[in-house]
């Protein structure tokens, strides 16, 4: 069983080098982040999927 599974709530966010972000477009813009990346741009897209979770 998967933690998604388990824990269906659960915010993700994929970190990837992976060229092709389409095969994640169901994680949706906040919730991918493409290496290499900066310390801030990891926090803004932690915060909006935090963010997305109260809204």
């Amino acid at each position: 069983m998967s933690g998604n599974a388990r824990r269906p709530h659960l915010p993700i966010v994929f970190v990837t080098g992976y060229a092709d972000v389409g095969a994640l477009a169901h994680a949706g813009d906040a919730g991918v982040i493409q290496k290499p990346f900066e310390d801030h741009e990891l926090a803004s897209k932690l915060r909006a999927v935090l963010e997305s979770l109260s809204a």
